[in-house]
């Protein structure tokens, strides 16, 4: 919303997490098609970094997986995946993808939120992140960096 001379303090539109109550619940009221997160495909940034050979082949964890489109081509790029969203129904539609794309077990899959990762430290190369750190509240995002960093191989990449 524009700050005008009518409006000096406009409010800004509330978010689909505060609209529905939660992540879950915007992934079981939204259609995916409606998600605007859901490109329908691998994010381009993405595509363009694993094409060129810029992140080396190993473990990967997509953190806020949703419709799991980067998990999936991940795994298709023989990255061996762990798909990570706080929403049970994100993972049942990433689940419900991956099938359609034909490698439905080559993922693992777990319901978590991205500030309490448990995966051993090291246990990842890379960590793909397309969309969880911005929504994050502020005074989470140093948490965040921290498990982040824990979960990295030395070496490994974001």
């Amino acid at each position: 919303m524009e700050r005008t001379m009518e409006n000096p303090d406009p409010v800004p539109p509330r978010s689909l997490v505060e609209q529905h109550g939660s992540w879950d619940a915007v992934y079981r009221n939204l259609k995916p098609e409606d998600l605007p997160w859901n490109a329908g495909g691998p994010d381009p940034y993405l595509r363009d970094l694993i094409e060129a050979e810029k992140i080396p082949i190993g473990r990967a964890i997509d953190l806020g997986t949703g419709p799991g489109h980067d998990a999936i081509f991940l795994a298709k790029k023989r990255f061996k995946v762990l798909a990570i969203d706080i929403s049970p129904t994100a993972i049942e539609l990433a689940k419900a993808n991956a099938k359609r794309a034909g490698i439905g077990v080559a993922i693992d899959y777990r319901v978590e939120d991205v500030l309490k990762l448990s995966s051993p430290p090291g246990s990842a190369t890379f960590v793909n992140d397309r969309g969880c750190f911005h929504v994050l509240a502020p005074d989470d995002r140093q948490t965040y960096i921290e498990r982040v960093h824990g979960v990295l191989a030395p070496g490994g990449h974001m």
